[in-house]
């Protein structure tokens, strides 16, 4: 059973703004569908992603990777640590297995004290079992 359908929000009339709840929330993915039942007017949307929360200047990166003779290769670095960021999922924001509540509920432990990098920028927000042993 696929418990992770669309997330259903209906706002009062008018001008309104959402922001999606901590529980809802889904790691790196930066986009949005809209489905309306009406003629209505959307505008100012914006979609955030929720980085590494464990890091108030996600810029600090002085003194931790150089190579002064290959561009190439410090620009992958810098790639490699904003995918990192990008994908580290605060302790609390986990899935519940098995998928025994329905729902978009998302705030099981995914680890035992702290923020934790899920295996790839994985949806279900589940933690892999190898990853727990490293």
């Amino acid at each position: 059973m696929d418990y992770d359908k669309a997330l259903n929000v209906t706002l009062p009339g008018g001008s309104s703004f959402y922001t999606v709840p901590k529980e809802r929330f889904r790691g790196g993915f930066r986009f949005l569908t809209i489905y309306v039942f009406e003629n209505v007017t959307i505008s100012n949307v914006t979609c955030s992603i929720g980085f590494d929360p464990m890091t108030e200047d996600l810029r600090e990166y002085s003194r931790y990777f150089y190579s002064p003779d290959d561009d190439l290769l410090t620009r992958a670095w810098y790639a490699g640590a904003y995918t990192v960021q990008s994908n580290i999922a605060p302790q609390d924001t986990g899935r519940f297995l098995p998928q025994v509540k329905l729902d978009w509920a998302y705030n099981a432990s995914l680890g035992v004290a702290a923020p934790i990098l899920p295996d790839g920028a994985k949806r279900d927000r589940v933690v892999w079992p190898g990853d727990l042993g490293i």
